[in-house]
């Protein structure tokens, strides 16, 4: 009789301990979904914010474009404009340009 009943507090302490364990496991269970989600929330964010970083570049990135058309146009319009004046009035302006950087220069 004895011995059944020493039996019986045995697994009547398994019986607690698989409680336990089991209680423990639902809670690690539970800590680790909560952790996923949040990693998944900051990876939502993140991923809205690189789409973003991306639009911005890609907005920069046009408008670099435009401004090196720009830059091409100006700069061709010039060449065109110089190739028209004659030698003497190259020089002229060249001096006049010189002349108001070092004015600009000296103020």
């Amino acid at each position: 009789m004895e011995a059944i009943k020493k039996k019986m507090q045995m697994l009547k302490l398994d019986k607690e301990n698989a409680i336990d364990r089991a209680e423990q496991a639902e809670a690690d269970k539970k800590a680790a979904e909560d952790k996923c989600k949040q990693v998944e929330d900051e990876l939502t964010h993140l991923q809205k914010k690189l789409k973003g970083t991306e639009d911005e570049l890609d907005k920069y990135s046009e408008d670099l474009k435009d401004l090196f058309v720009c830059l091409f146009v100006c700069l061709f319009v010039c060449f065109w404009w110089v190739m028209k004046m004659s030698w003497n009035s190259i020089m002229v302006l060249v001096a006049e340009l010189f002349c108001n950087i070092s004015s600009w220069l000296s103020d």
